[in-house]
């Protein structure tokens, strides 16, 4: 028959607990003593060791805190997350309780803090965040590949980004390629402004030459928010960048103008309304209404410039009327309009004829035509 001891408490010759039972819990050691655990000993536990402190870990949680399974996968305040596959070694938080979830990385403010990527060819990929200058940078195979400084920019290719994307490349040519594999669909840029007043770009795309702007296409402003307009620049050798044509919020059309007449309008000089320069095309300006006199103030623009060139006229009515006139007209400073009718071809028209009266030109018609008009000359 084998013994049974019975005891409370297992002391020391000092009289010191080395064991002590009290209330169901067994209490192994004092204050100040060192329990070993013998080389090749086991310690084994199918129940739940409370009160346990290290210098390594201190957990003082009422519940499960980290688990290492039996994948060898830590898991802190998770015990049996499902649905993400075996690849990660670590994995934070529960989905099913306990709120937000987050890792914390500190460092003295004039540090950094890292988290790396490598395997046996070294740290190839890495996050880092400079907490003296404020920004964070990317690693990709080893380089730097993508910032976000303290303000925000974010700089692709360059450390040092000058707005709120920068892209840059030190190799090669760079760009940008917006792409949809979707059936039947398309893909949008868009520059979206905020211009409630006056006139003035909305959104520009800019091209620069090693720094220096050589062209641009800018949307425009126009008299209200919802009109606006395009307008294209060139820079010449020694110039600037300047306006050379434009598309106004009606659609018309003028190269060398900001005020074109009609839809189609060029001209060699300056924008406004002086027109010296070498030649210069108005065309298209859209069909009237019909009446028996249409004014066409072409010439209307400076009393003291001086112009000659040809002038295209035509008409149409009801009945399928219609007609074209043909003039050579000079202007010289404030002496009016002078015109010749060099052809004119009608049919069924009654009246097509042209008069002047200082620097208007009157085109007389049936009441029931409208015209338009094409011009060319030199000043």
């Amino acid at each position: 028959m084998a013994s049974i001891l019975k005891v409370d408490t297992i002391q020391d010759q000092s009289g010191n607990n080395i064991i002590n039972e009290s209330a169901n819990t067994i209490t192994i050691g004092a204050s100040g003593d060192t329990i070993t655990i013998p080389s090749g000993a086991t310690l084994a536990n199918s129940g739940i060791i409370t009160g346990f402190e290290s210098t390594g870990i201190d957990d003082n949680a009422t519940s499960t805190a980290i688990t290492i399974d039996s994948g060898q996968r830590v898991r802190i305040n998770n015990t049996t997350s499902t649905g993400h596959g075996n690849i990660y070694n670590l994995i934070v938080g529960n989905e099913s309780s306990g709120g937000d979830s987050g890792i914390l990385i500190t460092a003295p403010n004039n540090e950094n803090s890292y988290v790396s990527f490598g395997d046996s060819d070294g740290v190839l990929g890495l996050i880092n965040y400079n907490h003296n200058s404020n920004f964070l940078r990317t690693y990709v195979n080893g380089s730097e590949a993508m910032r976000i400084d303290s303000s925000g920019n974010v700089g692709i290719g360059t450390s040092s980004p000058g707005a709120n994307l920068h892209i840059e490349s030190s190799s090669g040519e760079t760009g940008t390629l917006i792409k949809t594999t979707a059936s039947d669909t398309g893909v949008n840029l868009t520059l979206n402004g905020n211009k409630t007043s006056n006139t003035g770009g909305i959104g520009s795309i800019q091209f620069q030459n090693s720094g220096d702007s050589v062209g641009m296409i800018r949307s425009f402003r126009e008299s209200a928010n919802d009109a606006g307009g395009l307008s294209f620049w060139t820079q010449a050798t020694g110039g600037s960048n300047s306006e050379r044509m434009r598309i106004d919020s009606s659609g018309k059309v003028g190269i060398n103008t900001t005020s074109p007449y009609g839809k189609f309008e060029v001209h060699s000089g300056g924008g406004g309304s002086n027109y010296s320069g070498s030649s210069a095309i108005k065309s298209g300006v859209t069909w009237g209404s019909e009446a028996s006199s249409h004014t066409i103030d072409l010439f209307n623009y400076n009393e003291n410039d001086n112009s000659s060139g040809m002038l295209l006229v035509h008409a149409k009515g009801d009945n399928n009327k219609c007609g074209t006139l043909m003039l050579l007209f000079t202007k010289k400073g404030g002496s009016g309009v002078g015109i010749t009718t060099v052809s004119s071809r009608t049919d069924g028209m009654s009246t097509f004829s042209a008069s002047t009266s200082g620097n208007t030109l009157t085109i007389s018609t049936d009441s029931d035509c409208a015209i338009c008009w094409q011009s060319y000359y030199g000043v």
